[in-house]
């Protein structure tokens, strides 16, 4: 009875295991490729035209203080829960698994789809601002992400439910597993402590949140966000500066990997864009839906000021903490090809810093993983309550979201992975078909932001008519 329970169970990790790698091979590996190039072109490379009014934009909103008396989310605290989701186990265990399976090479090919995926940024977060609701019934914030711009721009009210439900299950279930799964095995890899306190530990910190509000969320996430930032990018500075005789050796190694000029026996070229991409595609949320669902809250004045925002942060993921990550553990000479996930970055800092590099590890996986949990938990909240339009029934959903925390730490790795790759999946193909179907109506705003900007404008505006917007082809 138990081996019959053991095949099935094993048949089951199977069939999620075949269906992920399909989605990713074939289906979403193309459906980026071809969508990065066709809102590139079609924008008239407007990551290009625009790269200076990122940083522009970035820089004004980080200085710009909120409005007295007040309550909206200002597009820098909407930015930062955008970070806050974006920076996760995707940054240590997700870019680890990446080397594992593709080599060094992955770390290119995410580089690659981060900077030019940076333009299905700029749509998506464009539309969400465009499209987002205020929710009178809960303290007038806004709120929005691809089920709003699909039900008010696309008019497909069953697509939108659809949209909300998967989710649903990647924000307040899968994403949640991985998380939880990550600290876990990193908290027990580093101090042996029982997987089932950490999971009871971690589900009541995430519980003071979920019920503490927005603006108490908000608050937390700016500080916890700061902190892990600072600490992320102390460590990579120190380990690079003492192990900088091999710093160009590494970037070789990445390089030459990418093209398959230098191989390892899980590193061939088509694994390393897969994984490349895969990883750079789940650490700053590019085409999925997520990062949009943080664009809506804010209380901007122009739906492409948000955008660039959203396009900084991604570069800001992936250029800097994910490739930072990666330099750690490449830097350390710790065997990529045996071990995976966030044991290897314990293995790799442990042989620079002793014990001490567990702790360090330990301690960064907690902050990224628990900011992210938060962060999660505010989109999936915000596609629950489009769903239902009932802030009363927000308790049964907090508690859902607070047992899959708890549930997450016990489950497969290979198996959390998995599952979260096919919900992510689904999401991605429909939030990309919701996309290009509006795409004219973010080419119009965006192109209304620039001819603002260089017409002396400051602080572009946009009167965010619906009925209007929809009106153009």
């Amino acid at each position: 009875m138990h081996s019959q329970t053991d095949s099935f169970v094993g048949n089951i990790y199977s069939i999620i295991n075949a269906t992920q790698s399909f989605l990713w091979s074939y289906l979403i590996l193309i459906a980026l490729i071809f969508f990065t190039i066709y809102f590139s072109i079609k924008t008239n490379f407007a990551i290009f035209r625009l790269f200076k009014e990122v940083f522009i934009a970035t820089k004004k909103n980080i200085l710009a203080k909120p409005e007295p008396n007040n309550r909206a989310i200002t597009p820098f605290q909407a930015f930062i829960i955008s970070m806050s989701a974006r920076v996760g186990s995707g940054n240590l265990a997700g870019v680890a698994i990446a080397l594992h399976l593709g080599g060094a090479g992955a770390i290119f090919w995410m580089w690659v789809i981060s900077f030019f995926g940076a333009a299905i940024a700029l749509i998506e977060n464009t539309l969400a601002q465009a499209y987002k609701q205020k929710n009178i019934d809960y303290k007038n914030y806004f709120f929005g992400g691809p089920a709003y711009y699909i039900l008010y721009g696309l008019k497909n009210p069953k697509l939108a439910k659809f949209v909300a439900i998967i989710s649903i299950l990647f924000c307040g279930i899968a994403s949640l597993f991985i998380q939880i799964n990550t600290v876990s095995t990193s908290w027990n890899y580093a101090f042996d402590i029982p997987i089932y306190v950490l999971a009871l530990l971690l589900t009541s910190l995430t519980a003071l949140m979920l019920f503490g509000g927005i603006q108490l969320i908000n608050k937390w996430l700016t500080i916890l966000f700061s902190v892990m930032f600072c600490l992320h990018i102390f460590i990579g500075i120190y380990f690079i500066v003492i192990n900088f005789d091999g710093v160009l050796t590494v970037l070789e190694n990445i390089f030459l990997s990418a093209f398959g000029l230098q191989q390892f026996s899980s590193g061939f070229v088509g694994v390393a864009i897969i994984q490349g991409f895969k990883r750079g595609l789940f650490s700053n949320d590019l085409g999925i839906g997520n990062m949009p669902c943080a664009a809506a809250m804010s209380n901007d004045k122009h739906p492409v000021n948000q955008a660039l925002l959203q396009v900084f942060g991604t570069w800001l993921d992936s250029f800097v903490i994910c490739t930072i990550s990666a330099v750690v553990i490449l830097l350390s000479g710790a065997n990529f090809q045996q071990s995976s996930g966030v044991q290897l970055l314990h293995d790799a800092l442990a042989i620079d810093f002793g014990e001490f590099g567990h702790i360090m590890v330990a301690v960064m996986t907690f902050l990224f993983v628990y900011t992210t949990l938060i962060a999660n938990y505010v989109y999936s909240e915000t596609n629950f309550l489009f769903l239902t339009k009932n802030e009363n029934s927000l308790l049964s959903y907090r508690l859902l979201c607070l047992s899959c925390v708890c549930g997450g730490a016990m489950l497969s790795v290979d198996f959390v992975w998995d599952f979260a790759d096919i919900v992510m999946g689904l999401l991605c193909i429909c939030n990309l078909y919701a996309i290009y179907k509006l795409f004219p109506k973010a080419k119009f705003l965006i192109e209304d932001y620039v001819w603002q900007r260089k017409n002396g404008i400051a602080t572009p505006t946009w009167n965010y008519d619906i009925t209007a917007l929809n009106k153009i082809k």
